[in-house]
């Protein structure tokens, strides 16, 4: 690893400041670190250590190498919970894991969201059999779905929407769409 920096935080101040040019993992959590200082930020900040190469154990980094590193969208269930816990674990955001998280799973719920609400619209019983006029419009309500979901999901990349939200609310609000539409058709209203 390159250019580390590791802040220490005591009641929401930062006690401690440690850099290193570069670090080399030595196993069984043992890291050398290179061009090593360590300032004291308590009261008047200082340069607390100094030295040109220091064998310390380090279990945050240890943990951080460990991670796969791939794109995290090829990642597995099971790698994202493992990077999310990493992350809250150290107090860092993992919002963007959790976006992917619940990605992989309303990506496939979106053709059951579909089905419940398109169904209703494609059902139209006239004597004219207007075909167009019921493919332009599950073709346009399927298009504001799509738009609706990029901006949930815009949303929740800036973090305005947690991700859970950012996931699923276009599907919610389909969803409850769909169902309205199905009891009107049903009412034959």
């Amino acid at each position: 690893m390159f250019d580390i920096t590791i802040y220490k935080i005591k009641d929401n101040n930062i006690v401690k400041v440690t850099k290193a040019d570069k670090a080399i993992y030595n196993g069984n959590n043992a890291w050398t670190f290179y061009n090593y200082q360590s300032f004291d930020t308590t009261d008047i900040p200082k340069l607390d250590k100094s030295s040109t190469s220091l064998i310390t154990v380090n279990d945050t980094l240890t943990q951080l190498i460990k991670l796969p590193s791939d794109e995290p969208k090829k990642l597995t269930f099971k790698e994202l919970n493992k990077i999310i816990k990493t992350y809250e674990s150290k107090g860092l955001n993992a919002d963007k894991y959790k976006l992917i998280y619940y990605s992989k799973i309303s990506v496939p719920l979106i053709l059951i969201v579909m089905v419940i609400f398109l169904i209703p619209l494609s059902i139209d019983i006239s004597r004219n059999y207007q075909y167009i006029k019921i493919a332009s419009k599950s073709l346009t309500f399927s298009v504001l779905f799509w738009i609706l979901q990029s901006i949930c999901l815009s949303l929740g990349k800036n973090g305005v929407l947690t991700p859970i939200l950012a996931n699923f609310t276009s599907h919610l609000i389909f969803t409850f769409f769909g169902l309205y539409l199905i009891t009107k058709k049903e009412k034959g209203l």
